[in-house]
């Protein structure tokens, strides 16, 4: 593993910063609308569940061989919250892990902003992390997230977790 990812990420529209308490407003806002949990199973978070999450996000991983990384999207100019990326990256002696995820709050849906997003994102963490692999975990069916995956580089595998689709780069 080289470096670690910088604080900030640009991309045509978006400035994407790592997790901060200044977020969670805008975070728990987005994860307690019922259409988010839609792709992501699980019943729809109270504002204090949402709220856990986030604090849990910022905290990170207490496993040393697991990182987490999340970053907030926000449109630049104007700082409106788009979403959130985030990497599991397993540090291992022989492989590094990372797999990949991402949520798109519900009115900048379709706009090809978890696409622009996750670009960035990917590249960053290629760049600054060299993985063994990227991996995405897609409910069959979410063509959204299957057009993301694919706009990143990773393709589907046969593997199954919890019922979703193994992507893999």
């Amino acid at each position: 593993m080289s470096d670690e990812p910088g604080p900030e990420i640009v991309t045509h529209r978006l400035l994407l910063t790592r997790i901060a308490e200044r977020d969670t407003a805008d975070l728990v806002a987005m994860l307690i609308k019922p259409e988010v949990h839609e792709f992501i199973g699980g019943m729809t978070l109270t504002p204090l569940e949402a709220t856990q999450w986030v604090r849990r996000w910022i905290r990170g991983s207490a496993n040393p061989d697991v990182l987490w990384i999340n970053y907030v999207a926000r449109r630049s100019p104007g700082d409106q919250f788009v979403g959130l990326a985030q990497a599991t990256v397993t540090l291992g002696q022989d492989h590094t892990g990372c797999e990949l995820a991402y949520l798109v709050d519900p009115p900048a849906q379709h706009q090809g902003y978890g696409t622009e997003m996750m670009r960035g994102f990917h590249a960053e963490l290629r760049d600054t992390l060299r993985p063994g692999e990227f991996t995405a975990n897609i409910l069959p069916g979410h063509t959204a997230s299957e057009g993301v995956a694919k706009a990143v580089g990773l393709a589907p595998t046969t593997e199954l977790v919890d019922g979703e689709r193994v992507w893999r780069e």
